[in-house]
């Protein structure tokens, strides 16, 4: 069956530093969303866990029921399209906590059934860098443009009034 994988790290580092982008490290835990397709013949409807891992020769520990991460794969146009979705934080420690404005590592896993791809053997990414736009503080967008605005206008109304009393 055809799957996919997304994996992210426990703790969302504060540099640049990653764990290693295949399962994680010894010292740099990761989260591994992972969602299965369903199948036809025979018949098994689809399939989402959530998995932690410690390092690329250990396998990933799946955890009991489904880690608060739900998932929808739809099949459109000879392609999986598959939403993941969650809570940005959660009560589990060894959850990844996800704020806005912050760049948070991610890594995608791919496994492609046809082609007999299934556990090590499929595709992978190395990390790309995920951010959470932050949102918009309308005092801060439309004040700074309006205070900047009407500064200017009570500098310009003083200036015309001392250039008109200095040409009178």
């Amino acid at each position: 069956r055809d799957a996919v994988a997304v994996q992210f790290p426990s703790v969302v580092p504060a540099g640049s530093q990653k764990p290693w982008f295949r399962h994680g490290d010894p010292k740099h835990d990761v989260n591994m969303w992972f969602w299965r397709a369903p199948s036809v013949e025979p018949k098994v409807p689809e399939q989402v866990m959530v998995m932690d891992a410690s390092g690329p020769d250990k396998p990933p520990r799946p955890r009991e029921g489904d880690g608060g991460v739900k998932a929808n794969g739809a099949w459109e146009n000879g392609q999986w399209k598959v939403m993941f979705k969650r809570s940005l934080e959660t009560e589990v420690d060894a959850d990844s906590q996800f704020q806005s404005g912050r760049y948070i590592p991610v890594a995608f896993g791919n496994w492609d059934g046809v082609s007999g791809e299934a556990g090590s053997r499929h595709t992978f990414t190395s990390w790309y860098w995920l951010l959470l736009e932050p949102e918009a503080n309308p005092l801060k967008v439309y004040g700074t443009a309006g205070g900047s605005g009407l500064l200017a206008g009570v500098l310009f109304v003083l200036f015309a009034r001392r250039q008109r009393r200095y040409f009178s």
